[in-house]
């Protein structure tokens, strides 16, 4: 009976010891499963095409407008000496109120255009950042010499939710921001995070498009949602073991456990020698 009680033990120990630990493959990202290990290390391993995201902008995108030309001030409409961050000749326009000051901007219309001090109305809606850039430049060679314009979308933000280290509303200033780069900005995933389970959650034109990306594989990156879209939400769940194993790894339960443990043991072992010293 005793002998049987001791086999109990053990095997259910090693469960327990098992069952904590979480293999490599299932919390290191972009994995290559069929990778040829005999590869000289100066050769690719693999070459994915990427699909990068390229935002049109759109009504109700809030931009920066920075211009700089070699027009003299005293001649430059666009000048505004208070605002001319990038020197005496370059201007940053805002016409938004409740930004931050370092994030002043133009909200595109419903119609689609913003309205320029001294030229009217510009169309800006349908178009890229870097065609909003030309397209305005092109405008603006009437007015001002050799005229460089920049354009940045300053309300591209995205959620991360769930087994993140940070969750939270990110912005970014970077058009093309990418599943790994927002990851890494929230601190990455938790070892209890279901890596190969991420959903994103995109809205165009009122509808809530839902989408899984696998991050254990780096076959994600030639995925068509490798790259966010404004106002993305990401959320990533936890491994289905997530319950028992928070409740058995918690600090308090598995100090519960191990003195709960060590009684039995203790108990089984004087028995033991009790039974031992009889005979």
């Amino acid at each position: 009976m005793l002998k049987k009680i001791r086999v109990n033990l053990l095997i259910a120990s090693v469960l327990l010891a098992c069952y904590a630990c979480i293999p490599n493959r299932k919390i290191v990202y972009l994995q290559d499963r069929k990778a040829d290990q005999s590869v000289p290390a100066a050769a690719p391993v693999k070459s994915l095409n990427l699909q990068p995201y390229e935002h049109r902008l759109k009504p109700g995108d809030i931009v920066t407008i920075q211009i700089s030309s070699l027009t003299q001030e005293k001649f430059n409409v666009f000048n505004k000496p208070a605002a001319a961050a990038g020197g005496a000749n370059a201007f940053m326009m805002s016409n938004v109120a409740g930004l931050p000051p370092a994030f002043p901007g133009y909200t595109i219309s419903k119609d689609g255009t913003v309205e320029l001090m001294a030229v009217g109305r510009i169309q800006l809606a349908g178009q890229t950042i870097i065609g909003a850039q030309e397209h305005v430049k092109k405008i603006l060679t009437d007015y001002l010499q050799d005229p460089v314009v920049e354009i940045q979308l300053v309300n591209f933000t995205y959620t991360l939710l769930g087994e993140v280290t940070r969750q939270g509303t990110y912005i970014t200033g970077h058009p093309q921001m990418n599943l790994m780069e927002a990851i890494a900005a929230a601190g990455g995933l938790n070892e209890i995070a279901d890596f190969s389970n991420v959903k994103i959650i995109r809205h165009e034109n009122g509808v809530a498009k839902v989408f899984y990306v696998n991050v254990l594989e780096d076959n994600v990156l030639r995925s068509e949602n490798y790259y966010l879209h404004p106002h993305d939400v990401v959320v990533v769940a936890p491994l289905k073991a997530r319950n028992l194993r928070q409740y058995f790894f918690s600090t308090s339960s598995f100090f519960s456990i191990v003195t709960g443990a060590a009684a039995i043991i203790t108990t089984i072992l004087l028995i033991n020698s009790s039974d031992n010293s009889g005979n």
